[in-house]
């Protein structure tokens, strides 16, 4: 079956060919394992990732840089978000990066947050640019919906005001709405 983790391997002489002592050992102990639902507790794997990502989130109060009011809208936000996703079923990187949506807003440490961003980090992907034009198709507001959230969700951990969450109730409100249809 080979390697399916999506980590590629490299022999160690940095030609990018594949390590011969990983290739075709899908029980790699150093793979990265897939969330396989929204509640899955892959704790110490989202800790350190986060770690790696973003260690100056790592060294600040949680608590201290997003108001009380703060989390407790960022908690309502997600659990819209998580609701809706449960619905219609979303994708397995949107999976990973609403469990890290929940998994910060559960524990009150901003760490996960720019995991949740996905692969762009803080530059908006085509999906939200689309949107911002109103151009955004029904199947991109899911991906619509998590980018804002989780750039909000930054945004709050860097200190600013639930203002920042505007865009993300937008959008989610809007993924919802469809749904309902």
């Amino acid at each position: 079956m080979g390697n399916t983790s999506g980590v590629k391997r490299d022999g160690g002489d940095g030609d990018g060919s594949v390590d011969e002592a990983h290739a075709g050992n899908d029980n790699d102990p150093v793979a990265p394992i897939p969330a396989r639902s929204l509640d899955d507790d892959g704790d110490e794997m989202f800790e350190a990732v986060a770690r790696l990502s973003n260690p100056d989130l790592m060294r600040r109060e949680p608590e201290a840089r997003i108001s009380p009011q703060g989390w407790q809208t960022l908690s309502e936000l997600v659990d819209v978000l998580v609701s809706v996703a449960a619905r219609v079923g979303i994708d397995e990187d949107l999976r990973w990066r609403v469990a890290a949506l929940r998994r910060a807003v559960d524990s009150r440490d901003p760490s996960p947050f720019p995991l949740a961003l996905g692969s762009t980090g803080r530059n908006p992907p085509p999906s939200v640019i689309a949107w911002s034009h109103e151009r955004a198709t029904d199947e991109e507001l899911p991906e619509v919906a998590v980018w804002f959230l989780a750039e909000g969700a930054c945004s709050l951990a860097e200190g600013a005001g639930i203002d920042e969450l505007r865009a993300a109730w937008a959008a989610i409100d809007a993924w919802s709405l469809k749904v309902g249809r």
